[in-house]
């Protein structure tokens, strides 16, 4: 909900939990590689969109 409306802590804490769950994939992955990889690889995606996420003027 902070992402929605452009709280600059929501994104920090969102990339922060991405991080760590690539970081948690890297570690499952010789257990199960093809899922681990996907996850990563969304994990990868959702810290991008987060960085670059510019939120634009708010209307009333």
């Amino acid at each position: 909900m902070g992402v929605l409306r452009g709280a600059e802590w929501a994104r920090a804490v969102g990339i922060a939990l991405a991080v760590l769950n690539v970081i948690i994939q890297f570690l499952f992955l010789p257990y199960s590689p093809i899922w681990s990889i996907i996850l990563i690889g969304i994990g990868v995606f959702v810290i991008w969109a987060l960085a670059v996420y510019q939120p634009g003027p708010r209307t009333p």
